[in-house]
């Protein structure tokens, strides 16, 4: 009888075999502009006057979830990552509108926080983020064709731990995007 295997399972299985190169390969810009501004919808009582961290501590089960188990289960398990978009159109039907499925599509107003990349040069924070635009770090980590299609259409962009609010020169890493203009129901 076959053992019920996942596709993380394969996938670090192959890789400790060394047949593909080890996830820290993937990190950093990867073809990013080091000075896009990336777009966070944060929840509605989010403290965005501080760092963002994800939900998960250090050392915890949900600590080892891997990028497809994040983009699989969105906010509703904990993780060490914490998602963003390249795409202020994305960002914005995210913040107003849930995007669940197309036919019970509800209205919300959540904030959004503009991380001008710029400002974290040289953080080790930069030096670790996922950039899922990139097609080849995007199918190191994400496999089927749900997670791949979602990745894709919402421009993905993963810190993992935190985004800092200030650099080491004490600038302003992230600010609240102020007037947001509404988009049209998607």
């Amino acid at each position: 009888m076959a053992k019920n295997v996942s596709v993380d399972d394969l996938v670090k299985k192959t890789k400790t075999l060394g047949l593909g190169k080890p996830d820290k390969d993937y990190y950093g810009l990867q073809g990013l502009d080091p000075n896009t501004v990336l777009y966070r919808v944060c929840r509605s009582n989010q403290d965005i006057s501080k760092d963002i961290v994800c939900k998960a501590k250090p050392g915890s089960p949900e600590s080892k979830r891997s990028v497809n188990q994040h983009i699989n289960s969105g906010s509703t398990h904990a993780s060490c990552f914490i998602s963003t978009t390249a795409s202020r159109d994305v960002a914005l039907k995210w913040a107003y509108y849930t995007k669940e499925t197309p036919d019970n599509v509800k209205k919300r107003n959540l904030p959004i926080i503009e991380i001008n990349l710029s400002k974290m040069s040289g953080m080790q924070e930069l030096r670790d983020l996922i950039n899922l635009t990139n097609q080849e770090v995007r199918e190191h980590f994400i496999s089927g064709a749900t997670q791949i299609n979602r990745v894709k259409s919402s421009q993905e962009v993963l810190f993992q731990w935190r985004i800092p609010k200030r650099n080491s020169s004490g600038e302003i890493v992230f600010e609240l995007w102020k007037n947001p203009p509404m988009p049209k129901t998607p």
